[in-house]
């Protein structure tokens, strides 16, 4: 039997976009049901992310909204 690759769930996880400990059953089908290719955007999304609130200072420490989300927020 060939092996098989981390889940969506498992690679959304590792990649820190998942961070709740458990998702409940919808949203477990959800994640489940996206293409390989719609979990590589994500990933890399979230890394652009990352990296523009690390250039703007941004720390999970500061306990402050990260720049990124604020920006698209309503006023």
């Amino acid at each position: 039997m060939a092996a098989t690759g981390p889940t969506n769930e498992e690679r959304l996880r590792e990649a820190g976009v998942i961070v709740a400990d458990q998702l409940e059953p919808t949203q477990a089908a959800m994640v489940e049901g996206l293409t390989p290719e719609e979990v590589e955007v994500i990933v890399a999304v979230k890394k652009r992310i990352d990296e523009t609130d690390r250039v703007l200072g941004w720390s999970p420490e500061s306990g402050d909204m990260r720049p990124s989300v604020r920006a698209f927020m309503p006023p």
